[in-house]
């Protein structure tokens, strides 16, 4: 695509040439996708060899452990699953902010962008909120982009990025 307009490149995916701001990590990918996917398959693995070793050794109770392996595996990759759907990929071109998921894109214009925050509880996650509902919801997320090292300013930065470039007069943009 390197250097084509949007109007050559079609309505494929943003020209990173043309002014536009990534926002979003380029690790979302793998933390939406990846890392669930080895922790649900290695506990799951993990679970079926401590009851094939238990039931193995015939102890009074041999159901104990697994199945408390097997709850610690259901309620953590229901999180996991859930903290992964809820992640997006952002990026910045010209007025709009386009957000992207699996299979969809979403424009979304600056001027529907009610508040842009990094919650308390994760300083890399940096979350959107929306005037109107759109694709998912009112709200949505992404991992702040890395810039070098990795610093949890860099959500923040991302935020203000956003921010800044909000219309004048609209709520989410700082005061001066």
């Amino acid at each position: 695509m390197g250097g084509r307009t949007k109007a050559e490149a079609g309505a494929g995916p943003p020209d990173w040439t043309e002014g536009c701001k990534r926002l979003s990590s380029a690790w979302t990918p793998v933390a939406r996708y990846g890392f669930p996917a080895v922790w649900i398959t290695g506990f799951a693995i993990g679970t079926l060899l401590t009851l094939a070793r238990t039931l193995r050794q015939a102890p009074a109770n041999p159901f104990a452990l697994p199945l408390i392996l097997a709850a610690i595996w259901l309620g953590g990759s229901a999180a996991l699953v859930a903290y992964a759907r809820m992640l997006k990929t952002a990026v910045l071109e010209g007025d709009d902010l386009v957000v992207g998921g699996f299979r969809h894109t979403e424009r979304i214009p600056l001027s529907a962008v009610a508040d842009v925050a990094v919650p308390g509880w994760s300083m890399d996650l940096v979350r959107v909120s929306l005037k109107e509902p759109g694709r998912w919801g009112t709200r949505f997320y992404f991992l702040a982009r890395v810039v070098a090292t990795w610093h949890p300013v860099t959500a923040l930065q991302s935020a203000r990025l956003l921010q800044a470039s909000l219309p004048p007069g609209e709520p989410g943009r700082p005061a001066p």
